[in-house]
């Protein structure tokens, strides 16, 4: 067997149940080998990273590591009073996903990124922006802090007015009766 370097940006790292270690083709979808993956990225756009898509491996957490640039990691609420969770990952710092958690990444700067998981299992779902504000799921409409009310329309009185998009919002998303005026 010859010993030959390996570059970590072509190709990925399987580490089988086995023992063995093999470099392979990278997989951002599932993979039946029942191998953790370590995967390497350089990136220069959100689209890169799958910026428009959520994230999730049923299987195992996720070491998301930022080794250059910076990134913010979004965790997907898992509950309807919650809003999405930020992670700021600046070089040298890494996050873990838990196991089933949906997340997503945004970039700062073009950055070299490190991902560990076990692939098996895992799931893309796409992301809507916001049509008004054009801001994704689960980050502020506008000057506060408050949640989008376009994706609140479940329960369009559980949020406050914020600002003058939130308002323009208000006023396309709260239900009128046929006989009043626009």
């Amino acid at each position: 067997m010859t010993t030959t370097p390996i570059n970590l940006f072509d190709s990925a790292l399987l580490f089988h149940p086995d023992g063995d270690v093999r470099a392979a083709e990278r997989r951002m979808t599932s993979s039946g080998s029942g191998a953790w993956q370590i995967a390497t990225f350089h990136v220069e756009t959100d689209a890169d990273v799958h910026a428009d898509h959520w994230e999730m491996h049923p299987e195992a957490d996720e070491a998301v590591c930022c080794l250059v640039g910076g990134a913010r990691l979004y965790l997907r609420p898992t509950g309807p009073d919650e809003s999405s969770e930020a992670v700021q990952l600046p070089a040298g710092a890494a996050v873990i996903v838990p196991r089933g958690r949906w997340h997503r990444l945004e970039l700062d700067a073009p950055s070299d990124l490190m991902s560990i998981t076990l692939r098996r299992g895992t799931r893309l779902e796409k992301a809507h922006r916001h049509p008004l504000t054009e801001m994704w799921p689960g980050r502020p409409c506008c000057r506060a802090t408050t949640r989008c009310p376009v994706l609140m329309a479940a329960a369009p009185r559980r949020w406050r007015p914020c600002g003058e998009r939130t308002r323009a919002v208000r006023r396309l998303t709260t239900p009128r009766s046929p006989d009043r005026a626009a």
